[in-house]
């Protein structure tokens, strides 16, 4: 019985294991990652606003949407205290990237 529940436990580890991941395979996880992180908080900033000022201009989504995720970080702090899209986005206001 003893050697039973030893197998048992033995198979249960190896069933467990995960497998080896490569450094390619790693690093497409991370960008995914990176990737899915700045879209939710581009999707959370475009809500915020849209809650805010309720109507935007097409260049706001443009602006989010292209933008790095340190902007995005500090254009959502800024909503709180912001009384115009320009409290926001400051000079770069209307200057769509790319």
């Amino acid at each position: 019985m003893e050697r039973q529940l030893w197998q048992e436990m033995q198979q249960l580890e190896e069933n467990k294991r995960m497998p080896y991941v490569t450094s390619v395979e790693r690093f497409g996880i991370e960008k995914g990652l990176e990737e899915g992180h700045k879209e939710g908080n581009a999707e959370f900033l475009l809500r915020q606003l849209y809650r805010r000022f309720q109507i935007l201009p097409g260049w706001v989504e443009k602006k989010v949407l292209n933008a790095k995720i340190e902007l995005l970080g500090g254009w959502t702090d800024r909503i709180l205290d912001a009384h115009s899209l320009e409290d926001i986005f400051g000079d770069e206001a209307q200057q769509v990237t790319p």
